[in-house]
Parts: C-alpha cells; sequence; structure tokens
C-alpha cells in the first residue's frame, strides 16, 4: 500500500501543527511537505519506521507523577517492578534478560530480541523523584504481597505512570520526526499512529486524575482489581497498562479516524 496515493495530506488544515511549532499545519508542515522535492528526501514506510525509533530514543526526560504539584526533591530513575521483590527473584548475578525491538534496516516488522542488562538498570523509568518513589511504593517494595486493595492501587498506578512516560515520549518523537521530515506527516500509518496516541495520552489524563481522586480519599477499594495466582514460579514478570480499544458488545471504543469527535463514556 503506497501511504501517499489515497489522501495527500491526513492533518487538518486549521488543527495545530503535529511538530508543536504553535502554528496551523496549514502555514507550517503542510506547506513546507508541498515544497520538498521528493528527490532530495524519499522516506517510504520503512525509512519512517527507523527514524521514528531513533527519534524515541532521545526523547527521554525527567518528571514526577507524584500528586504534590510542587515536587522538588530531585528526580530518579524509577523502577516500573519492584527492585527488592520480583527483580531479585528473577536475576542472575545481578542481571536479567529484558525484551528489546530490533529494527532491521530492511524490514517493516521489528524483531523482539532478549538483551542482557544489570539488575538496577532493569525496567526503569525517570517518572519520579526519590521522595515519592520511595513513599507510594514502600507497600509493594518492603511488604510482602497479600493481594490488599491499597497494593493493588500502588501496583495499577505504577504500571499507569510507566505507560504514560512512554506515551509522552512518543509524542515527542512524532515531533522530532515531523520537525526533520515535514514530508512525514503525510504518511497515512504515522499520521494514525500518532492522533492514536494523542486519544491515548487523553484517556491517561482521565485516569490519572482518578488515581488521585483515589489518593487524597484513600478509598483504595474503588479501584477495580482482580488478581491471578499461578501455581508454579517463573522467571518472567512485566508490567503495562492497555486501553481497551472495544466496549463490552464489541463496537470501537475509540475511532481515530473521527479523532475530534471522540468523547469520554
Amino acid at each position: 500500500m503506497n501511504p501517499y496515493t489515497t489522501t495527500p495530506y491526513v492533518f487538518e488544515p486549521y488543527e495545530p501543527c503535529p511538530c508543536e511549532s504553535g502554528k496551523k499545519y496549514k502555514f507550517c508542515c503542510y506547506d513546507k511537505s508541498k515544497n520538498m522535492s521528493s528527490s532530495n528526501q524519499v522516506y517510504n514506510a520503512k525509512r519512517l519506521y527507523s527514524e521514528s525509533h531513533k527519534h524515541f530514543r532521545d526523547t527521554d526526560f525527567k518528571t514526577c507523577f507524584g500528586f504534590n504539584n510542587n515536587c522538588n526533591h530531585g528526580y530518579i530513575s524509577a523502577h516500573s517492578l519492584q527492585n527488592n521483590g520480583v527483580l531479585n527473584l528473577i536475576s542472575n548475578e545481578n542481571h536479567v534478560y529484558m525484551l528489546d525491538m530490533n529494527f532491521r534496516e530492511h524490514s517493516l516488522v521489528p524483531k523482539l530480541e532478549f538483551r542482557k542488562i544489570g539488575k538496577k538498570q532493569a525496567s526503569v523509568f525517570n517518572g519520579f523523584c526519590k521522595y515519592h518513589d520511595e513513599e507510594y511504593f514502600k507497600l509493594i517494595e518492603d511488604v510482602p504481597f497479600e493481594g490488599t486493595a491499597e497494593q493493588n492501587y500502588w501496583f495499577a498506578f505504577r504500571a499507569h505512570c510507566f505507560e504514560a512516560h512512554r506515551k509522552y515520549r512518543l509524542r515527542k518523537s512524532f515531533s522530532s520526526l515531523f520537525k526533520k521530515s515535514p514530508k512525514a506527516t503525510r504518511n497515512k500509518q504515522l499520521s494514525n499512529n500518532y492522533k492514536g496516541n494523542e486519544l491515548t495520552i487523553r484517556d491517561m489524563e482521565v485516569d490519572y486524575n482518578r488515581f488521585k481522586s483515589i489518593f487524597e480519599s484513600r478509598e483504595f477499594d474503588k479501584l477495580e482489581s482482580f488478581i491471578k495466582v499461578l501455581p508454579f514460579k517463573t522467571a518472567f514478570t512485566a508490567t503495562t497498562a492497555i486501553a481497551i480499544c472495544v466496549d463490552i458488545e464489541g463496537n470501537p471504543a475509540a475511532d481515530i479516524y473521527n479523532y475530534t469527535n471522540n468523547r469520554h463514556s
């Protein structure tokens, strides 16, 4: 499929330009992409995905998802998995294996590979300060898991923050890519991925406010959760957050092709 044939411009002329210049698309990357010679930059789908992955690696940033807006305790690399718990169980000589995506030059689909990494560097992200990381997650770092509502809450919140940090990084990587190559805004796959990521960020901001409300009320049982206990141990662990793409009747819950018409239910 040639992504340039059906819809030459997939962003609305008067919506904010995805390169985050502050201008409208029509007066920014729209004009730039029209005037770029295809002989100067040939960005097919494979090259675009490779370029976007490179840009993603350069988008890391430090923040704190703590509920105190005046946080000034200094940022750290927080673990998305319990350093004192599960990482100790699955490590060998203070190392673990992590799945990583290898973007091969002549393939659109990345290859998943295991990469050996030090335990202290495993599953870290720059999403908390030292104070909030220790204060929030001590109940799952220092206390055996008993499946209490509060423990489940902190597991869920940390997974949420890990995923949110990556989505904000993804937004920055798209912006960086579009600045470098305005013609990339004409790629339907990339533009739809960008819009889908924007919807995810919008949902995550709603989720974050719900986490904050539960924290302030201390009514941790308001977060629905379930626990699946395996009757054996396995040397593999993961944490993530997912967005539901269909409702209970199988109808689409988010339609990225009608981006501005989506509403939270």
